[in-house]
């Protein structure tokens, strides 16, 4: 499990490579989920102007423009409800959109009552 990292380490973190980041990276820019409950890991990496990757996943800021569709913590996109929704990623100046398709909503009650 990643760990815990406060905003005053992050905001110190990003300031200390603010100068030396060329972009932000992420491994991908669509995602597709097939059905509710189910999740995928999108990472988040800086490129540095000396060609040094980071992976700053864990201390990246990521937001979902609608949490009623898709959730998003340190990389990971849970889907709520079917839908689409996108996703930020920020990190020190740098900013990155990911485009959440969730397909189908399933309703996990009923089939746990079905076993």
């Amino acid at each position: 499990m990643e760990p815990e990292y406060d905003e005053e380490y992050v905001l110190r973190l990003e300031k200390s490579l603010s100068n030396k980041i060329e972009d932000l990276i992420l491994s991908t820019e669509v995602v597709n989920i097939d059905n509710t409950g189910e999740s995928v890991f999108v990472d988040a990496i800086i490129k540095c102007k000396d060609g040094t990757l980071k992976n700053v996943s864990n201390v990246a800021k990521w937001e979902s423009k609608n949490n009623d569709i898709a959730i998003t913590y340190q990389g990971r996109i849970l889907a709520i409800n079917k839908g689409q929704t996108i996703v930020r990623v920020s990190f020190a100046n740098y900013t990155k959109e990911i485009i959440v398709n969730v397909n189908n909503s399933n309703d996990v009650s009923s089939r746990i009552l079905k076993l």
